[in-house]
């Protein structure tokens, strides 16, 4: 047996409108139980509104939530009425089963009791009868049937009127039947029956158990109206091709071309949030569209561009992204011109294009301020000011345009101006964002974040507010993250997760997820970052824009930790692959933190001056412009730059100038990490200095700086704390160590040798075992002086062995 299967498509009607048009019938003339209608109703609603409620996270068949077959359609009845009984726990079990056969039987019974064309055709004409402005919808050819259908107008229990809404379904429905061709009547009848087979069975079942049930006739004698024409009617019946015993079936589907639309404007916007695959059903209604069909609906082109854009294929992203605005502009959507360009400038941003990306975003500009499209220019500025701060070298090439300081005076005016909230909240986001590059005071910062948030917090929750909320919620999880209280950061990750929910875009929760295991590393819960970050491989696996991000940051992570336990060989490949993926990524912040892994990688290898030069060649970077300059990183990079000096250079004393200038500058902003990080590094270059007369001044400071230490929740720099704490102790009083202090120098250095056994740390595990074992000379305690000594080769060996370790 052959099989073929087709497609055809409407502009109103298509065959799941059907069973929606007899139920509202069998509601018009009284067909259905009065106790039964609430949930009739309800459910009528559900399935006029189709998809367009449907959850853009959801995981159901899209196209039956748009086009629903029949069998689904009594899933929702019965579902419907149970729940409606069940919460008014009104009727008997078996009573509520009567009313859900009832309905269904009705149901089918109308389907079914559609015998040939004409009766389709006059069933889809005579619901112009349950409107009372059904005069004004009957045409003269069609008078006959119009005062047949005052016979049954009398028995007509519940008129609507066009403007209600049932009555505009069904206004709809008569219009389209009106600008009906013959030759479209018939292929909807070729659907319909199609579309009704699959039902056939629990019909037939019906029918035996009740032998008295047949079609509900709601519209009274059907023949009344039927032309009677043979010949017609042979040739109908050449046309339908579906024979019970014959070898040939074809399988022809119906779809509503506005249905559609909005079907496919459902999944753009599914994608966008959401990325992920398009559904198989269909993915096989777009393969089966000819060239013609795509051009009624243009979304289609769009589906495809997202597509292509996710597996990052940039010829078929331009040219289905083309195709799209051809079929707009050909239709006459100029208002959507600037909104194309911007598409094409995201686009073009993606795949590295940098330069016609700022082409085509000043174009779009140009275009929204001649249509005087305020919105659109105040969103384009937005896109603009996020473009520019992940390419800050771009501000300088192209000297023409605003820079971030006009961007964002221009929005938080505008965007107040024009009365759109969520965008003058992302203006403010922008503003803490410019702030904390430039390094200004913390709570200039939370200012303009809170103002963020009091704008949020004001609005409804549709789906727009709780995405930018939980942008905000991410910027300030980052904000605090820098600053080093941790706690507060992970709070805002998980307020973030929790108020969008399933609603969050996977792009956000992505980068929710890298901030989250950034956290959990820190802390010292390797495994448990690595097995995070693991755990959404899957998800992101096929998409390359996210797949980018994410390995990107989990080669960092892992080059970090293989630098950590001295497998400098894994990491050095790791950072090479890393050098060369880093072009495609756009993000200036992993650029500097790819730098900075490179500096302590060379630092490592005990190449000072490869690792110096590494550090200058940021410095040159991160100050050529103001829009180029990062406060965080180069702090980061003037302590690094300062450590390496301490370690290498026969003048160490020449780091404490650098040291202190990076500890004033972090402190204007408030960042803990950072004060912490470059105190304990001016406590170890003054003990390289002098290790006895600056013990005392390294004392005061880490009594001052341990609680703030601690408060970061960086278990590296606790560690690294208790460590100088002990060994400052030791140094201090070695010649007249009591057995009062032996304990306390004894928990500060066990602190930090677990420490840093957690974090895997080699270099400074050696570190605390060669004071150990000094206190263990000072003892004279031999054989702790021998254990500790095994303990030091075990961790040499492993640290000269580490080039033997695979990549895994």
């Amino acid at each position: 047996m052959s099989s073929g299967k087709e497609l055809i498509f409407t502009p109103i009607i298509d065959s799941s409108k059907l069973p929606i048009l007899v139920l509202i019938t069998g509601y018009c003339y009284g067909r259905f139980p009065a106790k039964s209608i609430p949930p009739i109703l309800s459910t009528l609603v559900e399935l006029i509104e189709g998809g367009r409620n449907t959850h853009f996270n959801t995981d159901d068949d899209i196209v039956s939530e748009f086009f629903p077959p029949v069998l689904l359609i009594m899933e929702r009845l019965q579902h419907s009425i149970k729940l409606f009984f069940k919460n008014q726990n009104s009727e008997t079990e078996q009573t509520v089963k009567n009313y859900i056969f009832q309905v269904q039987s009705y149901l089918l019974g109308e389907i079914w009791g559609i015998h040939d064309i004409d009766e389709f055709y006059s069933f889809l004409k005579r619901s112009q009868a349950l409107l009372v402005e059904q005069e004004s919808l009957i045409s003269d050819s069609d008078t006959k049937c119009f005062h047949n259908g005052q016979k049954m107008r009398k028995r007509l229990k519940k008129p609507l009127h066009s403007s209600s809404f049932l009555g505009k379904f069904v206004s709809s429905i008569s219009i389209a039947t009106n600008t009906l061709m013959f030759d479209e009547t018939v292929r909807l009848w070729d659907a319909f029956i199609t579309y009704r087979a699959k039902s056939e069975e629990i019909w037939n079942n019906m029918k035996n158990v009740n032998k008295n049930l047949t079609s509900n006739k709601a519209w009274g004698n059907r023949g009344e109206c039927n032309s009677k024409d043979e010949y017609i009617q042979q040739k109908v019946e050449q046309n339908t091709i579906v024979e019970l015993g014959g070898t040939t079936v074809q399988e022809i589907t119906s779809y509503s071309q506005v249905d559609l639309a909005q079907l496919l404007e459902f999944q753009v916007h599914k994608l966008q949030l959401y990325s992920g695959t398009i559904p198989n059903s269909l993915k096989k209604i777009l393969l089966s569209m000819t060239e013609s069909q795509r051009g009624t609906v243009p979304s289609s082109y769009y589906i495809k561009y997202l597509e292509c854009w996710k597996n990052g294929d940039y010829e078929g992203s331009f040219r289905s992204l083309h195709r799209y605005f051809d079929y707009m502009m050909s239709n006459k959507q100029q208002l959507f011109y600037h909104y194309a360009l911007l598409s094409l400038a995201t686009l073009h941003s993606s795949f590295g294009s940098d330069e016609e990306a700022l082409r085509a975003i000043d174009e779009a500009i140009s275009v929204a301020r001649e249509n005087k499209d305020l919105n659109c220019l105040n969103y384009l500025l937005t896109w603009l000011f996020d473009f520019l701060k992940s390419r800050p070298e771009l501000s300088y090439k192209f000297v023409d345009h605003p820079g971030r300081e006009q961007i964002l005076q221009f929005l938080k005016l505008k965007t107040k101006e024009s009365k759109n909230p969520i965008l003058q909240s992302m203006a403010y986001q922008h503003e803490a964002v410019k702030q904390m590059l430039e390094g200004f005071p913390l709570r200039k910062i939370l200012n303009n974040l809170t103002r963020a948030f009091f704008i949020l917090l004001n609005l409804d929750s549709s789906l727009n507010t709780k995405m930018s909320f939980c942008r905000s919620c991410q910027l300030t999880a980052t904000v605090w993250a820098r600053v080093g209280i941790q706690s507060v950061a992970e709070l805002y990750i998980d307020t973030a997760l929790q108020s969008a929910g399933k609603d969050i875009s996977i792009f956000d929760e992505v980068e929710l997820v890298l901030q989250r295991s950034l956290i959990l590393y820190s802390k010292g819960d390797i495994d448990d970052a690595f097995e995070y970050l693991e755990s959404y491989e899957d998800r992101v696996t096929g998409e390359a824009i996210l797949m980018k991000s994410w390995q990107t940051r989990y080669m960092l992570l892992k080059a970090d930790f293989w630098i950590r336990r001295y497998r400098l060989r894994q990491a050095g490949v790791l950072l090479d692959n890393l050098k060369s993926q880093i072009s495609q990524i756009h993000d200036y912040e992993l650029g500097c933190e790819l730098e900075f892994e490179c500096a302590l990688f060379q630092s490592k290898l005990g190449n000072p001056t490869e690792a110096t030069q590494i550090i200058f060649n940021q410095f040159s970077r991160l100050k050529e412009s103001v829009n180029s300059f990062n406060n965080y990183w180069m702090i980061n990079f003037q302590i690094l730059y300062a450590e390496i000096i301490a370690k290498q250079s026969s003048s160490p004393e020449r780091a404490i100038s650098i040291l202190l200038n990076s500890l004033n500058t972090a402190h204007k902003s408030s960042l803990l990490t950072l004060i912490s990080k470059g105190s304990l590094a001016l406590c170890d270059v003054l003990l390289r200095i002098d290790p006895v007369n600056s013990s005392h001044d390294v004392e005061e400071i880490l009594s001052e700086g341990m609680p703030i230490i601690l408060q970061t929740g960086d278990l590296q720099l606790s560690s690294k704390g208790y460590y100088l704490l002990s060994y400052t102790f030791f140094m201090a009083k070695k010649e007249h160590l009591s057995d009062d202090e032996l304990p306390r120098i004894d928990v500060y250095l066990s602190k930090s040798l677990l420490g840093f056994k957690k974090l895997r740390d080699l270099e400074w595990i050696r570190k605390c075992l060669q004071l150990q074992k000094r206190i263990a000379l000072k003892n004279k305690d031999k054989k702790q002086q021998g254990d500790i000594s095994i303990s030091i080769d075990r961790v040499e060996a492993e640290i000269e062995s580490g080039d033997q370790y695979g990549l895994c």
